[in-house]
């Protein structure tokens, strides 16, 4: 048998798996395994999460459910009228707060957040799409936000 492999762990996919870089993508060398802990599963391929315009979403917002993921001082400055905020770090504390047979979209400010904030949706089992763009993009189109 070889040596373990450190790698690095680049979130989880659609079914909880960790999604990590092959080693030598990284420059890795083998390692003993009194060094590193070993994880026998199989490394998934990375996922890719399904993203929405604002113009789609705009389209929408009767029936999507949409999650602004910013934290407090981002919202202040307005949202997505009608959308729910629940911050990023705490989205997998309030999950029942959400309807998960309601088609969901997540929203951040530039559209990274959002991304991490669907494929934790998506894993607990929602119809989730991330907004491309974020806020910025929704406001730089001219769509109507709220203040909270």
């Amino acid at each position: 048998m070889g040596g373990c492999r450190r790698q690095r762990s680049l979130g989880r996919d659609s079914g909880g798996t960790d999604v990590r870089d092959p080693p030598e993508a990284l420059g890795e060398q083998t390692l003993s395994c009194a060094q590193f802990s070993f994880d026998p599963r199989p490394v998934a391929q990375e996922a890719t999460m399904q993203e929405v315009s604002p113009s789609m979403t705009f389209k929408r917002m009767e029936t999507a459910q949409i999650v602004d993921v910013r934290e407090d001082e981002e919202v202040s400055a307005g949202m997505i009228p009608g959308a729910l905020h629940i911050p990023l770090g705490q989205l997998q504390t309030r999950l029942p707060e959400l309807d998960s047979a309601r088609p969901t979209i997540t929203v951040c400010r530039s559209g990274r957040r959002s991304l991490t904030a669907a494929q934790t949706l998506s894993d607990a089992g929602f119809t989730v799409e991330s907004m491309e763009g974020g806020m910025n993009l929704w406001a730089k189109e001219g769509h109507p936000t709220a203040l909270r």
